[in-house]
């Protein structure tokens, strides 16, 4: 059998896309695309609707807000310790998955003789406590006169990324706000049984779908497991794996017969909300984007712009704002745009505008060329 050629960068911009919804919109139930897409990173609540509206044709907000009302999508600290939205049917195996990042999180952020196995066994009590919907506030001062180590603001952060709870829906524009709901995921979900090497199998298979070709220090990046905790899940997984090389000879994993498109495949131009997975998920992100556009993106703290996508890599960045009933989106391309790209990132601006803002009686774009 010839060797096989080295994958290019733009040979794995394209499979990425593909794999991410990125190159022609789908007819796609909700609980079907996040889990098709991983999971949508969910900080911000409004942001996994920008995400699916720039995947699925004719998304509406209420697509999403009906699928997290039915339980068939939830949103749980997961990947990275940072809020995801996950399948409803994916999470109890995510969930065990992870246990192991959960369990050996620093402790140098808690109080003096708490542990992190302390911290756990008080995350059980907390899942315990609420086989009903109650606010943070509400569950907080009962599980502190239970367990005095809750009062801490240290601790219960710890406590509310370990514990087996979901975030409720409420009746927010976006589904969530503010003032945060949680509810045990066994209560929300029904009991589901788990096991870890199953979990974490389940895990890897579907960041290879969403997001390969991959290295493990890719999957490592968006799991934050290490990458000797994701081994055996690779060995497991070997007879329906390939295994590639890029361009500087780094090993590759993908699954056998998963979408790669050829390099010359043109890509849409897509506008993305904060956070987008697409941008996050491997640790080396040149298949999405040079240096000096992280930088430009990526803020010191963290924090990710929404961006635009031009030929399937990131040439800029946006922001709204609404004005009385006129919501309005602002485009910082870093290239000049042609009349028609401009025609074609209204018209993206419009179904953005549209899940963000749906109140608005009109929508507007502004250009800061």
């Amino acid at each position: 059998m010839p060797p096989v050629e080295p994958l290019s960068l733009r040979d794995l911009n394209r499979a990425t896309l593909a794999r991410q919804l990125l190159l022609e919109r789908v007819c796609l139930d909700v609980p079907t695309a996040v889990h098709r897409l991983g999971a949508l990173q969910g900080q911000r609540p409004r942001a996994p609707y920008v995400a699916l509206a720039a995947r699925l044709d004719g998304f509406q907000r209420e697509d999403l807000s009906r699928a997290l009302y039915d339980r068939q999508v939830v949103r749980a600290t997961l990947m990275r310790e940072t809020l995801h939205l996950v399948a409803a049917a994916d999470y109890p195996h995510d969930a065990v998955a992870m246990a192991p990042y959960f369990s050996t999180l620093r402790e140098q952020h808690l109080p003096d003789g708490v542990t992190m196995e302390r911290v756990v066994e008080l995350a059980a009590h907390a899942a315990a406590a609420l086989a009903e919907p109650l606010e943070a506030t509400a569950l907080r001062p009962i599980l502190a006169k239970l367990e005095a180590e809750i009062a801490d603001d240290r601790v219960w952060r710890r406590v509310r990324t370990n514990a087996a709870i979901l975030h409720v829906p409420g009746d927010e524009p976006h589904a969530f706000g503010q003032r945060n709901r949680f509810v045990a995921a066994a209560a929300w979900l029904g009991a589901c049984e788990a096991e870890l090497a199953g979990g974490l199998t389940r895990l890897v298979r579907r960041y290879l779908g969403a997001y390969g070709p991959a290295s493990r220090a890719d999957a490592a990046a968006w799991t934050g497991l290490a990458v000797g905790t994701l081994t055996p899940a690779l060995v497991a997984l070997e007879p329906e794996l390939e295994r590639l090389k890029d361009e500087r000879g780094r090993e590759l994993y993908d699954l056998r017969g998963a979408p790669r498109p050829s390099a010359d495949t043109p890509a849409p131009l897509r506008l993305l909300g904060e956070w987008d997975n697409v941008l996050l998920a491997h640790a080396d992100r040149t298949r999405m984007f040079d240096d000096e556009t992280r930088r430009r993106v990526i803020r010191k703290n963290g924090d990710v712009m929404p961006t635009i996508l031009l030929d399937g890599v990131v040439a800029g960045t946006w922001w709204w704002r609404r004005r009385k009933d006129v919501a309005t989106l602002e485009a910082m391309p870093f290239v000049k745009l042609t009349k028609a790209l401009r025609e074609e990132l209204e018209a993206e601006a419009e179904l953005a505008l549209r899940v963000l803002e749906p109140a608005a009686a009109q929508v507007d774009v502004e250009f800061a060329d």
